[in-house]
């Protein structure tokens, strides 16, 4: 017989360990990431519950700013074949630019390049649901706009994945 809350302990219970696991295929996610993929073009970091990827644009895009690389697309490929095997949760895909060029632009080119890596994940198949997908502009630098490093650094697509862990 269960006596009252022993049912709500065992479930809190079971949860924690699912948020444990889930927690562990987190990181093996993002160190079988980190082994797979070029540290020069992407950049991995997990905390609790969240792996997140930063890849320099100008790495991923051919010159017209737009077109995907085909080693960046296999490298896309990776990345979402990953995600869909560790832990459900929500994908946010996120462009930036640096503040060379209109804002307006910028704006633009941001949404488009996220877009894009959208789309790799989407014919991985991603469903819609699950992408949350902005573009940024030149409106979150990480590093002075002052020198051509600091604007790669800036011309980036962040991908964050957030586990459905509680």
């Amino acid at each position: 017989m269960i006596e009252a809350g022993g049912e709500e302990a065992s479930t809190i219970d079971i949860q924690q360990q699912a948020d444990t696991m889930g927690q562990a295929n987190l990181i093996q996610v993002g160190e079988d990431l980190q082994s797979a993929l070029d540290s020069d073009t992407f950049q991995i970091k997990s905390s609790l519950g969240v792996l997140s990827v930063t890849a320099f644009a100008g790495a991923l895009f051919a010159e017209d700013g737009l077109t995907l690389r085909p080693a960046a697309r296999r490298d896309l490929e990776t990345i979402a074949a990953r995600l869909i095997s560790g832990p459900g949760g929500t994908i946010g895909i996120t462009g930036h630019t640096d503040d060379q060029g209109d804002a307006s632009r910028n704006q633009t080119r941001s949404r488009q390049q996220a877009s894009a890596v959208a789309d790799i994940f989407r014919a991985a198949g991603i469903r819609d649901f699950f992408l949350q997908v902005h573009g940024r502009g030149e409106s979150e630098p990480v590093a002075s706009n002052r020198t051509p490093e600091g604007r790669a650094q800036n011309h980036r697509i962040e991908i964050v994945f957030s586990a459905d862990i509680h």
